[in-house]
């Protein structure tokens, strides 16, 4: 019993095409700005953890009011006053020698989400290219040094004093820099070469200010690293004509309401995606852009979602889950409609966009799917109607939609290396070929991701996926993720969709090494499910368990024995489980989450490798 069990073959190939795509503007930032300037009173920022008058050395006094909510808390600006703020710091930059194609490299969070948006469209009035690194970075020395080396930056910007210290401790590189930036605080003793970006102060000599914005669609713009959830992560360079042709995708979303209207409510990290493509999406529509917290916190998302009537969230599906959650024990009720919802990052379970849909009561919910490499590929059209109901496999897996214009998909073979598509109905690699898609990682790295053929130039997402006879394409797991046990590659996800449906309770399944096997999956429950029996089947025997040495010693044996005898007798014979183990047989007390509160595979990996060993349950490889 597969993923999508359900689906017939089809003769149709699995390829993909949504048409061509709009051309992109001659000056990226002459475009963003136009906007700017035809909403010049119109709110575009609020940061309410931020001050009033923050950094008012950059920033005029308003002429007007911009729209404002009843609770009229933190930081907040008009269009014409962000516009004015980026022009002074793009003059005091300029002086200081920052030119086209200088990278302006941040280590920065939430908790300084109005020097990140100054930062991020002043690299563009320059031509420069804004690199918002993750901050923890600064305490991983090896890594940093790596990035360092990779970014070459003219321009770094780090917190606060704290920051400074970490960073003269890793003796990091200082050939290329030569504007050291800070956002809060002094710089402390010994680092004098620091700067305040709130003590800059506008030049005296006007003939210094940069000359008028060059941004040809070819010029980079951004480098975002992607999340290292299962590897190291790798430095993507998108141009000005990708970041172009994802804001277009985005709009093109059906009904997605993308409008001056619109209060784009943040609530991932500055160093992912989702923060610059939501932020985009709303400011070149005219629309404002809401910062709630300095860190994801439900309670101020919430707070910040009424307070300020937010009507859009891109947002992580974990986030989600937490914010649906204190939202309904909290009994809260909104007097304004959401308009568009759309989890990303991560997969999106049947149960959570049903709890989502009926707490929060969006006008529009659509899952996405997208990556570092450039966002979204794939989204569906006016044609789609409303899309009441989403398309959905057996397996609770939801369809992502079709090839958005300019995007070419095909899912291909498995086999290592193949081009070939299968036919619809059958899982593959999904690969594609799009204009928001980067040329190649940074350093070249990993350029087997990336091939060219009579079509275009193609990524190898790595992703598993099928597609349906209507196009839809439905992603279903990480090949990464794939176990090699007695030389079968099981899918983790029909694993997990089986212990989840039966037993009701969530699961990671995770290969291990074992010498007998090669690599033999271990299930991690969250907790312990309610019941010993499987929901459908009442009737389990411990016959064919009678020759498994792979027992966890002190999980509860006939949990432990009901999951691996389900599985085996409802998925087949070679879906063997090694063992099961809850989190808190782990020592975990909750599911570890990278930066980008996705889970972190990696540490879950090992802690289930060190139990393994501990109990002896697995002959194990190390």
């Amino acid at each position: 019993m597969g993923s999508f069990a359900a689906m017939t073959h089809s003769q149709l190939l699995s390829t993909a095409d949504g048409g061509p795509a709009s051309p992109s503007p001659a000056n990226f930032w002459q475009l963003l700005s136009l906007g700017a300037r035809h909403q010049a009173s119109r709110l575009a920022l609020v940061s309410r953890h931020q001050p009033p008058g923050h950094l008012s050395n950059l920033f005029a006094p308003s002429k007007s009011s911009p729209g404002s909510s009843s609770a009229d808390v933190g930081f907040r600006c008009s269009y014409e006053q962000l516009v004015t703020a980026v022009e002074n710091l793009a003059t005091i930059l300029y002086e200081k020698g920052v030119r086209e194609s200088d990278v302006v490299a941040s280590f920065i969070g939430n908790n300084y989400a109005v020097e990140w948006t100054l930062l991020l469209l002043t690299c563009w009035r320059i031509g420069a290219v804004f690199a918002p690194v993750e901050p923890s970075l600064l305490a991983r020395t090896k890594e940093l040094n790596e990035v360092y080396k990779l970014l070459k930056p003219k321009v770094v910007v780090l917190g606060d004093g704290t920051d400074t210290k970490s960073w003269v401790v890793n003796d990091v590189g200082e050939k290329n820099a030569v504007i050291w930036l800070i956002c809060g605080g002094n710089a402390g003793a010994g680092s004098e070469r620091w700067s305040s970006l709130s003590h800059l102060t506008y030049p005296a000599n006007s003939s210094s200010s940069p000359p008028p914005s060059v941004s040809p669609p070819t010029n980079p713009a951004l480098i975002m690293f992607t999340s290292g959830t299962t590897s190291t992560p790798k430095g993507c360079c998108l141009t000005f004509a990708n970041i172009h042709a994802e804001i277009e995708g985005h709009h093109a979303f059906a009904y997605s309401s993308w409008s001056p209207a619109a209060r784009f409510l943040v609530t991932t990290s500055l160093f992912r995606p989702l923060c610059y493509l939501g932020c985009l999406s709303s400011w070149i529509a005219g629309g404002s852009v809401i910062f709630t917290s300095p860190f994801f916190d439900p309670a101020a998302s919430i707070e910040g979602l009424k307070a300020e009537r937010g009507t859009h969230l891109m947002i992580l599906p974990t986030q989600l889950r937490a914010l649906v959650t204190e939202f309904v024990h909290q009994n809260h009720s909104l007097e304004h409609e959401i308009l568009f919802i759309s989890p990303a990052g991560d997969v999106s379970d049947k149960e959570l966009i049903r709890s989502a849909r009926q707490a929060l009561k969006p006008r529009r919910f659509v899952p996405h799917w997208g990556a570092s490499e450039g966002s979204p590929m794939f989204g569906f059209s006016v044609a789609d109607n409303t899309l009441a109901s989403l398309p959905m496999l057996e397996s609770g897996d939801t369809g992502i939609g079709r090839a958005l214009p300019g995007t070419k998909a095909k899912i291909c073979s498995a086999k290592e290396s193949s081009r070939t598509p299968v036919p619809r109905g059958v899982r593959g690699e999904l690969h594609v070929s799009s204009p928001v898609l980067i040329h190649s990682y940074l350093g070249n790295v990993s350029s087997s991701s990336f091939y060219e053929d009579a079509q275009g130039r193609w990524f190898r997402t790595g992703d598993w996926a099928v597609m349906d006879d209507d196009g839809v394409v439905y992603v279903v797991g990480r090949i990464k993720d794939t176990i090699k046990c007695r030389g079968i590659g099981l899918f983790p996800p029909v694993i997990e969709g089986y212990i989840k449906d039966s037993f009701g309770v969530q699961a990671t399944v995770i290969g291990v090494p074992d010498v007998d096997y090669g690599e033999m999956p271990v299930a991690v429950l969250k907790s312990l499910p309610s019941t010993t029996t499987d929901k459908g089947h009442s009737h389990l025997t411990k016959t064919e368990l009678s020759s498994s040495n792979h027992f966890p010693s002190n999980a509860s044996e006939s949990a432990a024995q009901a999951i691996i005898h389900g599985v085996l007798a409802h998925l087949g014979s070679e879906y063997i489980l090694g063992a099961v183990y809850t989190l808190a047989q782990l020592e975990l007390a909750d599911w570890p989450l990278n930066s980008s509160a996705k889970l972190d595979k990696k540490v879950l990996r090992g802690a289930v490798e060190r139990k393994c060993k501990q109990d002896a349950v697995l002959r194990v490889s190390y």
